[in-house]
């Protein structure tokens, strides 16, 4: 079997090293005995304890199983995951809740100032105008208002309709991505 690693601090005790399929097995046994440790715990503060410590075993199996390892496992580094991550971070209580708020924030922050740039750059010609007026007017059954004033080529009184809708477009997103960044911190 390939050496493990030497250890950082000499005063730390030697560590098992084990292959993969030896840390799987171990972790497979540890895992067993846990769950049935949890079922047969007197009362429900041991239970929930013991059921923790089945969940950090979980991550722990799953990490192993991910990570592709590069040579023999340190026992200790194994037991070391189970043992400090008693819950995945991500998983606290409320932390997964208060992750997702912030993201939506963010996104809805992206698309206010994405509404508020196209809001900036809109622009509606004179003959874009006219044939949406006329096809209104068609629907209507009534006669087309092609009174209007020119910029450049640009119809103002419809330039000035679209800016004002990105621009509430935006506004609409940026409240909400301020109410999300308030509502995170009472979900943690």
């Amino acid at each position: 079997m390939p050496s493990c690693k030497p250890q950082v601090s000499s005063a730390a005790p030697a560590a098992k090293c084990m292959s993969n399929e030896e840390a799987r097995n171990s972790f497979m046994d540890l895992w067993s005995s846990k769950q049935m440790d949890a079922a047969k715990a007197g009362n429900e503060m041991m239970k929930a304890e013991r059921l923790r410590e089945v969940e950090a075993l979980s991550v722990a199996m799953t990490a192993l199983e991910v990570v592709t390892w590069s040579g023999p496992v340190r026992l200790s580094e194994i037991a070391r995951v189970g043992v400090t991550h008693a819950r995945p971070p991500h998983l606290e209580e409320g932390r997964l809740m208060v992750a997702v708020l912030q993201w939506a924030s963010i996104v809805c922050a992206a698309i206010s100032a994405g509404c508020w740039l196209r809001s900036a750059t809109v622009k509606v010609t004179r003959e874009q105008e006219v044939e949406r007026r006329k096809s209104e007017a068609a629907r209507a059954g009534t006669a087309p208002n092609l009174a209007g004033v020119v910029l450049d080529g640009w119809d103002m009184s419809a330039t000035f309709a679209a800016q004002s809708r990105w621009n509430a477009g935006g506004a609409i997103f940026a409240g909400t991505a301020v109410l999300l960044q308030a509502l995170a911190p009472l979900m943690g």
